[in-house]
């Protein structure tokens, strides 16, 4: 039956400035049923206290829209609430408020309020039984936490994320979970991962980057199949890799830089081959390079920096088309550096300092993408200038402590050249093809043998 009545305003993204006056006629809808100012530009103005008089609201989202300073307690008359979206950087929700709204709130389904500070503990219980998606990043919360949330029968999503106070070991996990996205990054959350981890067999999110865990990953890992994004990163994680994290099939990202394993990087990648990220730098992994990392053809970034590889690159990393950064620095990696690694069609950035490679080919074909090359600290000497001269895109060249040679006659250009490092290279004449560059900001040619005047170079 048609009444007349106005039950739903969509104003995000309208270019709304200023502020809401208290008297404004939206507050005397009373029929509302949805509201959405997201995406506008109420700078410096509070959220009116005569919101609570919309006493039939279900969704009200008011994300991004730069209000600040409290967030009004009259908030907490909106019992009919079904989604509450405030991602408010600069607004301030009291405790009591926030336990009204997780405690009578029973028909909630979302509620987002990253970037709100609430200064509060994590709640010990939870009423509102619908919740399937809550988003308490950033908001200050502190505390220990709890099986609150994990007991939710509906919760889909949770994110912690960013609550460096939170504290705690994470709880054992009911088979019956339904969660698909689980973010506790940034948190002080610690202890062992449980091996109950393995029973949130619907998780295709699982991000604990920089949190305080410690001991081995348990095999039960392999059971979340769905897994897309799994990031351990920066946590105190120890052992080996388990050989399960094969069996994750769908995984686009894998993190696990800045831990403590060691042994062999095992080779468990052939079957990740919708992989296009792989984070395992700054860990104690030895031996050589794993080989079935060259059969991930999406791959895009590689990141096997700070570890004590050794032995020679693989020919066939060729294969890795897609691939955008290559780190493999900090190692004791050796031998000729293939001339495929430079010719990759997308590759932008190539680091391979500080290892001990002794030689690459004479002269690289030309590759348009890349642009920052690091191959200081090897073994590398000779004609290394002349070698690169193909690679004309170049806006970072890192040779130092290499011993290189420049013959003046040949023609070298670099246009694009912004950073040179080319310190402790033995260099007795000043590199006189930087007169053809004229972009470079940054030029380290300190400890060589350079005598005579520097010439003019603009």
């Amino acid at each position: 039956m048609l009444t007349g009545h106005v039950i739903g305003l969509d104003l995000s993204c309208s270019l709304l400035l200023g502020t809401i006056h208290p008297n404004s006629s939206l507050f005397q809808l009373h029929h509302l049923r949805t509201l959405n100012l997201a995406y506008n530009n109420f700078y410096s103005s509070s959220i009116p206290h005569n919101i609570g008089r919309l006493r039939n609201l279900r969704y009200l989202n008011l994300s991004q829209s730069f209000f600040e300073g409290e967030i009004p307690t009259e908030i907490s008359y909106l019992s009919n609430l079904v989604s509450l979206e405030l991602f408010c950087y600069g607004c301030e929700l009291d405790e009591r408020t926030f336990e009204t709204i997780l405690h009578n709130f029973t028909n909630l389904e979302v509620v987002s309020l990253l970037g709100v500070n609430i200064s509060s503990s994590i709640p010990v219980n939870i009423s509102s039984s619908s919740l399937r998606y809550v988003d308490l990043g950033h908001t200050n919360l502190r505390g220990v936490i709890t099986e609150s949330f994990f007991l939710l029968p509906e919760l889909e999503n949770l994110k912690l994320n960013g609550n460096d106070l939170l504290k705690g070991v994470l709880p054992k996990i009911h088979p019956s979970n339904t969660l698909l996205e689980l973010d506790i990054s940034y948190t002080g959350i610690s202890g062992e991962l449980p091996d109950s981890i393995g029973t949130l067999s619907s998780l295709n999110l699982l991000n604990m980057y920089r949190c305080q865990f410690s001991g081995s990953i348990p095999e039960s890992i392999g059971n979340l199949t769905q897994m897309r994004k799994l990031n351990f990163g920066n946590n105190h994680f120890t052992g080996h890799i388990p050989s399960t994290i094969s069996k994750l099939k769908h995984l686009t990202f894998l993190g696990l830089s800045s831990n403590s394993f060691s042994g062999e990087v095992p080779d468990i990648f052939s079957n990740l081959q919708e992989l296009r990220t792989l984070y395992l730098r700054n860990n104690s992994f030895v031996g050589s390079f794993p080989s079935t990392i060259v059969s991930l053809t999406h791959l895009q970034d590689l990141e096997l920096s700070s570890n004590s590889l050794s032995g020679q690159l693989p020919i066939n990393v060729s294969m890795l088309q897609k691939l955008t950064i290559l780190d493999l620095s900090y190692n004791s990696l050796n031998g000729t550096i293939p001339s495929s690694v430079f010719g990759l069609p997308l590759l932008s950035s190539l680091l391979l300092q500080h290892n001990q490679f002794s030689g690459l080919d004479d002269e690289l074909k030309t590759n348009p993408t890349l642009a920052h090359l690091g191959l200081s600290h090897n073994q590398l000497s000779g004609s290394l200038l002349q070698s690169l001269s193909n690679l004309t895109n170049l806006s970072m060249l890192d040779l130092s402590s290499s011993n290189i040679t420049v013959h003046v006659g040949k023609q070298i250009t670099f246009p694009g050249l912004e950073v040179l490092r080319l310190s402790s290279c033995e260099l007795k004449d000043f590199p006189h093809f930087l007169r053809n560059v004229k972009t470079l900001w940054l030029l380290d040619i300190s400890n060589n043998k350079i005598r005579g005047q520097i010439p003019k170079l603009v």
